[in-house]
């Protein structure tokens, strides 16, 4: 047994396994991306509060990114924006890529907002419009990003914030301050129902491509039962007998997954979402795969030889 052949079937089903498995873990967070954008860039874990004072002065001081919307009922269309991270996405717009200059305050504002109830000394900073046309919450809609991201409660104290942890987030922006927290679904900022049977669709055929990728590898390691006994009745040890059978699959599945992963980072840079969970989850997904398959196949090789192949 001096050489080893791998199955161009293998590495084509694996490839076409996790690349399936990659495209549904984005499309179920594009979901959410697009259920964020219909609904006023506001994400499902999102809280909406006011704050108990009308003045107040208030530094970010805090690591952790963030979006936080800031508005009056008066002109609840108008908003102060406030982020903290350069890697914080903003919502699609006509803007250029040089466009945008952090260090002057500027405006984005929605296609329908009215022309009219923009006050004149505002007009010069508008640099473009959200690039949303289905989104009629943004289209109506007016952000003002000052440069000096300060928090003035003489500007509104009514909030909604968007982070990993919200809630920790309001006691770092806001100390000691009194708050309420509003219910978002009531008030129709966020709907969190949104396209459901679409994602009901993508975890169940997730959970399909999963299942099927588990099969196809117990379906693999059970033909490779004859090479196991071959190198064992040509005196090979486990040793020996695992490197030889399964290196080029290994090595095979290594490529697989740097290829998927190069192809996901460049596919994110041009089509990026709010939230990369969906990459974590790809790259989780594929490495535990791969070594439940390695790990599998090197039990099944010592068990065979345990048993000195007599049982087979």
């Amino acid at each position: 047994m001096k050489r080893t052949v791998i199955s161009n079937k293998f590495i084509l089903i694996m490839f076409i396994s996790f690349t399936i498995s990659n495209v549904l873990f984005y499309l179920n967070d594009s979901i959410n991306y697009n259920n964020m954008i219909n609904n006023g860039y506001v994400n499902s874990n999102a809280i909406e509060f006011v704050i108990q004072e009308e003045k107040g002065l208030f530094k970010n001081e805090t690591e952790a990114p963030y979006l936080l919307f800031q508005y009056n009922t008066a002109t609840p269309n108008f908003r102060y924006i406030y982020y903290n991270d350069s890697s914080i996405k903003l919502p699609p717009t006509n803007i250029k890529s040089k466009g945008i200059n952090n260090n002057e305050d500027y405006i984005i504002k929605g296609s329908l907002y009215p022309n009219e109830s923009v006050p004149d000394s505002y007009k010069t900073l508008i640099i473009g419009e959200f690039d949303t046309p289905y989104s009629y919450i943004l289209n109506n809609q007016m952000w003002y990003f000052p440069k000096q991201q300060q928090i003035d409660l003489t500007n509104g104290t009514r909030f909604i914030l968007n982070g990993k942890d919200p809630y920790k987030l309001i006691d770092d922006l806001f100390p000691n301050t009194d708050y309420k927290i509003l219910n978002i679904e009531e008030s129709g900022t966020y709907i969190l129902k949104s396209n459901m049977l679409m994602k009901i669709f993508l975890k169940v055929s997730t959970i399909f491509i999963i299942i099927f990728t588990i099969l196809f590898m117990i379906y693999s390691l059970k033909h490779k039962k004859t090479m196991i006994i071959i190198g064992y009745l040509y005196g090979g040890d486990g040793r020996s007998i695992f490197f030889k059978i399964f290196k080029l699959e290994m090595m095979s599945l290594l490529y697989i997954v740097v290829l998927e992963i190069i192809l996901l980072l460049v596919f994110k840079r041009f089509y990026p979402v709010w939230e990369n969970n969906w990459i974590y989850h790809i790259i989780i997904y594929m490495f535990s795969s791969c070594l439940v398959y390695i790990l599998s196949c090197y039990i099944l090789t010592k068990s065979l030889i345990k048993k000195g192949v007599q049982s087979i």
